[in-house]
């Protein structure tokens, strides 16, 4: 069997040309681009993911060196902390404290410690004298040994007889907490 001899015309020929470079220019792209479009687009991804892994790690790494240096700072000021509060079983140093201020300061006052509450010991304390002993006697309080922290204060005149003549008093509530050191 033979072929039949075609004759293809020039016209025909530049059909075939023109069919053979747009296969070309449409196989090219879906050969050999579209691959390497994927394989770009897939180490994009892989640079983005570690990206966002080493930018997790740097803020964790910040975050933990930030904290490193806040303990730092803290240790500092524990021992200060630790001086200005309440040792355990040490309430007798407290109300001693309070008893010898208002002796010096001449005004009478009375102590109630309640039920410890975690790290603090709260307390009223009741004071009577005149209005100079009562503002002396609460800066007494403040160069206490221990820090004393306020919730409430109140302040009520009061009259008190002294013999034939009456004197007007200031009566003072004081309610808050001392600090208890952590053990």
């Amino acid at each position: 069997m033979q072929l039949p001899n075609v004759n293809l015309s020039r016209f025909t020929r530049q059909q075939i040309v023109a069919i053979c470079l747009m296969a070309a220019l449409v196989l090219v792209p879906l050969v050999i681009i579209w691959p390497n479009a994927i394989n770009i687009k897939g180490t994009a991804d892989a640079i983005y993911a570690e990206y966002t892994f080493l930018e997790d790690q740097y803020r964790r790494g910040h975050d933990v060196r930030r904290a490193e240096r806040d303990v730092v700072e803290a240790k500092e000021h524990i021992e200060r902390i630790q001086a200005l509060s309440l040792a355990s079983g040490d309430e007798l140093t407290l109300i001693t404290e309070i008893e010898k201020n208002a002796d010096l300061t001449g005004v009478r006052s009375t102590l109630r410690l309640d039920e410890e509450k975690g790290n603090t010991l709260p307390f009223s304390l009741q004071v009577t004298g005149t209005y100079y002993a009562v503002q002396e006697y609460l800066v007494a309080l403040q160069k206490l040994p221990m820090l004393l922290s306020f919730t409430r204060v109140s302040l009520t005149p009061s009259v008190a007889e002294r013999g034939a003549a009456q004197t007007t008093n200031i009566s003072a509530t004081l309610s808050g907490y001392v600090h208890k050191t952590v053990e």
